[in-house]
């Protein structure tokens, strides 16, 4: 467990060090491009070696099997591809979006929304694992109730996959290259316009 924490610790580290390098030299859209994708394989991998598992791979010996190792380097792919992009990006990217008269207000809100979603998914996840993986509260089988709840948190990853693609075309469709210029090109501004002509009317 220690081990795990550490080595996470460790990618999120150097790999958000290497964005900073990267960050004005392959552009803020390319970075968070890479990382959405980076994380989508990871997702969709991981989970899918979860519902592969034998049943009795939530015991503690599994983290020595192919699968289990797999898993544990998929995890540690998925928080790479977080650090390159939704990691560190994303703000650099959000401030220079918003015009400087709400730029702070919209942080702010920026800010509040990541965190209250943090927070909730944080209360939730147990919930929605038993939930996903049909786990009951009467189940007294502890094996059974094991296998229900990697099922559950197999399904659990497909659904935040299905995320990160619904992020990726938003990027793709939305989301403009801020790396060229200190502010929005008309073309980029325009793209936005629905998103800002309420707050640009106050």
């Amino acid at each position: 467990s220690l081990l795990g924490t550490l080595l996470v610790t460790l990618c999120n580290v150097i790999f958000t060090l290497v964005c900073t390098y990267l960050i004005d030299k392959m552009g803020r859209k390319t970075l968070l491009t890479i990382g959405g994708y980076i994380m989508l394989i990871a997702l969709i991998v991981l989970s899918s070696v979860l519902i592969s598992l034998p049943d009795d791979s939530g015991s503690d010996s599994s983290s020595g099997s192919p699968g289990g190792a797999v898993a544990v380097v998929m995890v540690l792919v998925y928080i790479i591809g977080f650090a390159v992009g939704l990691g560190a990006v994303v703000w650099v990217l959000m401030s220079e979006i918003m015009p400087t008269k709400f730029r702070a207000k919209a942080m702010s809100l920026f800010l509040s929304i990541n965190w209250g979603t943090n927070c909730l998914i944080g209360l939730l996840t147990i919930t929605a694992i038993n939930s996903l993986g049909g786990v009951k509260s009467d189940m007294d089988d502890d094996s059974v109730v094991k296998s229900d709840q990697k099922t559950g948190v197999a399904i659990l990853y497909y659904i935040f996959a299905f995320i990160t693609v619904i992020y990726l075309i938003f990027l793709a469709l939305i989301v403009p290259e801020t790396r060229s210029s200190s502010s929005l090109s008309q073309a980029s501004r325009k793209s936005l316009e629905p998103l800002l002509s309420n707050d640009e009317e106050n």
